[in-house]
């Protein structure tokens, strides 16, 4: 029943019915919370769980956040923690909203249960500070600080004090705009809403990542559901693992390339900082696998000790055009001498090398950091996938046709996003591994 009407919806194609999608898939997200970490499942038990969330004013993000893609990021500063960009925008500066009113708890935790010193003085205009200091700090280059006098209502709005603070001056010399009265007028216009299929063209460009064309030629409709849709997955342990395991290699070269020694101790500390607890069946389940990336990490640091091998750039951004379509993604390791090679690092699981070599040569993503690099320095890299787990290698020097036919998938997927064609190709295999595959009305899973 519930695929049917969520198969219903998506032949819809409509703005509001991608918005209903994602409103369910939010509710099941809630639901698979519950089961894992409730021990009365009811239904009633259910329901006083919704009503206490509810009740404190939690919010489920919509969407993760994709570095990849070329996009504006719409969140709360409670939820930039830990991210950065080029250009940061900081809205409602105004007082009583940026420090907004001490509300209190919705549920008092007492003072003995807190292991941290509770600070002194008024401890609600202290937490809003520290929030404000992680907003500003979110941004490497740009920063804009944005209040307004009117936003409805008799009383004329004031500046934040936070932000006479920051610039430690009553008079930070605000610029104000004043709307004329035909943008006065314009702002009672009908909205027009964008057709899903077009929101990833923008100044005659077509603007994928590396991994959404990836979706799309896997699966159009496994591309529509995570970029235009963009229903939220519950955490991932496979994703959590893989992520921690990463950071910490990408941390111990960047060390390397700056002059340090990075020790086997900075190397766990940095695992240690990436990993999450989230989407682990058990807590036995999530101390294993902590244990088993420790010892990953150990063999990983004992074969780079006798190894030479010194990156020229670490996560490098890149970006190429095939006509009017511009691709970006980000190369782990980059070693340029010796006609250049790019290097990958994968958790999955590879126990022998004839494996490893047939992947590496199926590798859409190879291909692709393949034809980035040709596009730039007109010579074809040596690619090489690392499985950091086996510590199993396999490398590929990809060929010109092979190049040229990767060429031509991107610019099917393009012409495929642009007509808005996002039809399921189910398949055994790819649906088994697919985030989708209890979602999906055509899954095979």
């Amino acid at each position: 029943m519930f695929k049917n009407l969520f198969k219903k919806l998506v032949e819809q194609g409509s703005i509001e019915a991608e918005i209903k999608i994602a409103n369910i898939a939010k509710f099941f997200e809630r639901i698979a919370q519950f089961d894992r970490t409730s021990s009365d499942k009811s239904v009633l038990s259910f329901l006083e769980n919704i009503e206490l969330v509810m009740s404190v004013s939690d919010e489920v993000s919509a969407t993760d956040i994709d570095p990849d893609l070329d996009a504006v990021n719409l969140m709360t500063a409670h939820s930039a923690k830990g991210l950065e960009w080029p250009v940061v925008f900081v809205a409602n500066m105004v007082f009583e909203r940026f420090p907004s009113r001490s509300q209190g708890d919705r549920i008092p935790i007492p003072d003995e249960l807190i292991r941290e010193r509770l600070p002194q003085g008024d401890f609600h205009l202290q937490e809003e500070r520290r929030l404000f200091y992680v907003a500003i700090t979110r941004a490497k280059e740009s920063l804009f600080l944005s209040w307004a006098v009117d936003y409805g209502g008799k009383r004329a709005r004031k500046i934040s004090p936070f932000v006479l603070e920051l610039f430690d001056d009553p008079d930070v010399g605000e610029s104000k705009h004043k709307l004329t009265p035909l943008e006065k007028i314009n702002r009672f216009e009908p909205v027009r809403v964008q057709q899903s299929a077009r929101i990833f063209k923008r100044d005659s460009l077509v603007r994928l990542s590396r991994a959404q064309i990836d979706d799309y030629f896997t699966c159009p409709f496994k591309f529509y559901l995570a970029s235009i849709v963009r229903i939220p997955l519950p955490g991932s342990w496979h994703f959590m693992y893989g992520t921690a395991i990463h950071e910490a290699i990408s941390r111990y070269y960047q060390r390397k390339m700056l002059g340090e020694k990075p020790t086997l101790q900075s190397l766990k500390d940095d695992y240690e900082q990436s990993f999450r607890s989230e989407g682990f069946i058990t807590r036995q389940h999530e101390e294993e696998k902590k244990r088993q990336g420790n010892e990953t990490l150990k063999r990983f640091y004992i074969e780079d000790r006798k190894s030479s091998l010194m990156p020229d750039a670490v996560e490098e951004d890149f970006e190429f055009r095939i006509n009017d379509i511009l691709i970006r993604g980000r190369y782990d390791l980059v070693v340029k001498s010796g006609g250049g090679e790019i290097m990958d690092y994968k958790t999955s699981q590879v126990d022998d090398q004839e494996d490893a070599n047939a992947r590496i040569k199926k590798s859409t993503q190879m291909k692709i950091y393949a034809l980035a690099w040709q596009s730039r320095l007109k010579s074809i890299p040596k690619t090489t996938l690392i499985f950091i787990e086996s510590d199993i290698r396999a490398s590929q020097v990809f060929k010109q046709k092979d190049l040229d036919k990767t060429q031509e998938m991107i610019l099917e997927v393009a012409e495929g996003i642009k007509k808005g064609v996002f039809k399921a190709v189910p398949n055994p295999y790819q649906c088994r591994n697919c985030p989708f595959r209890d979602t999906c009305p055509d899954s095979l899973a």
